[in-house]
């Protein structure tokens, strides 16, 4: 029984490391603050944002969750997420022209400019519930946004641009510790 129960506890610690190789859903975030664009509730389509202030290390990155109504007649892109964000929590946002500029959030000052003497800028990247980062072609005033989808902020410096973080939420941390230190009692 015992063999049973680690082999158990084994193949929960690998599934705790799959999901952070893998990417995380939606259900794995600790989400900061909800936003909501127009009409929408609680049970309308949920898109993330994630702002990473540090890609170096952890712990500098926050995870949002945006309410809105998936409608073709009306498109929400990336830019209205961030707008929502703005208006219903309180992230401060900057842009000009579609150009981010500003990400404030809990004591983080987040201004990022690009021109010629500063090479920082905000980094914009998306991903589906499913897949991994990339950075799109298009802006987030012109990316459109539907259910599950992840828009991802963080600074770039010259020309380094990297994904941010995920923020997962603080269980799926403490089970694979758990698992682990069974694994390394089993084997010690």
């Amino acid at each position: 029984m015992v063999d049973k129960v680690q082999s158990l506890v084994c193949i929960l610690a690998v599934a705790a490391l799959g999901v952070g190789a893998s990417g995380y859903t939606m259900e794995d975030l600790d989400i900061s603050g909800y936003a909501y664009i127009g009409t929408a509730t609680a049970s309308d389509s949920l898109a993330a944002v994630i702002v990473d202030y540090d890609t170096n290390s952890m712990g500098n990155e926050y995870a949002f969750g945006v309410y809105f109504i998936d409608d073709e007649e009306s498109p929400v892109t990336g830019l209205d997420l961030l707008y929502a964000l703005m208006a219903d929590t309180s992230v401060v946002l900057t842009e000009s022209g579609g150009f981010v500029r500003q990400i404030g959030y809990d004591g983080h000052d987040g201004t990022y400019i690009w021109d010629e003497v500063n090479e920082d800028w905000w980094s914009y990247w998306t991903r589906t519930d499913a897949t991994g980062w990339t950075a799109p072609v298009i802006g987030c005033a012109d990316r459109i946004v539907h259910d599950g989808d992840w828009d991802g902020w963080s600074p770039a410096f010259g020309w380094d641009s990297y994904p941010p973080n995920p923020v997962p939420e603080p269980a799926s941390g403490l089970i694979l510790l758990a698992a682990l230190a069974l694994v390394r009692r089993r084997f010690a």
